[in-house]
């Protein structure tokens, strides 16, 4: 299947995957699961996002994780490997419908519109849109189902830094939208890293 060439719908919407597999080391404890302004992170990424999404599915270490939640949660195919190793359980998970967008679980502010931008940027060679600053932010950003391959034999090889994949791919590389600065991660419970 090939991708489009830009979105011409406005109302498109996208399979949404949310990674929240991590060991939430620095947050001492699972930072899914953390209030922010009364509601947990995860379900404040999904409502923010619900707007872009056919589907939200949360990619965890273990299936169920988050179901009491109300969010489809899958398992990692390739347990501790990472982001990497969770946009390869949600390609396994997207099959070959084309395009997929991936989210961290611990994203403060971030809007649907900017997921509406990337996917204004597609190509019909791209395969990765993403946002860079001073460096790229693959945790928000959409990838094609037709990376899997790469992505399988990155994880296999143990090259698991998702910039990895931005080297290999045809990507797009988009500038971070206005606003940006105010969304973040909670990597601690007093704040970001």
């Amino acid at each position: 299947m090939a991708p489009p060439s830009g979105s011409e719908d406005t109302n498109e919407t996208i399979p949404v995957y949310i990674l929240a597999g991590g060991e939430s080391r620095r947050y001492g404890s699972d930072k899914a699961r953390a209030l922010h302004r009364d509601t947990l992170l995860i379900v404040g990424v999904a409502l923010a996002l619900e707007t872009v999404a056919s589907r939200v599915t949360v990619v965890a270490a273990t299936a169920g994780a988050y179901d009491d939640l109300g969010l489809k949660t899958i398992g990692d195919v390739v347990p501790q490997k990472g982001p990497l190793g969770g946009l390869l359980t949600a390609i396994e998970d997207c099959g070959d419908s084309g395009w997929l967008f991936l989210a961290a679980c611990d994203w403060v502010g971030v809007r649907a519109q900017w997921v509406r931008t990337l996917l204004d940027n597609r190509t019909k060679e791209s395969r990765a849109v993403v946002f860079k600053d001073d460096r790229y932010q693959p945790l928000f950003a959409l990838y094609h189902t037709s990376l899997r391959d790469s992505v399988a034999e990155l994880v296999g090889a143990g090259r698991l830094e998702t910039r990895n994949i931005f080297e290999r791919a045809e990507t797009v590389t988009l500038p971070t939208p206005p606003g940006w600065d105010d969304a973040i991660n909670m990597n601690r419970p007093q704040g970001p890293v």
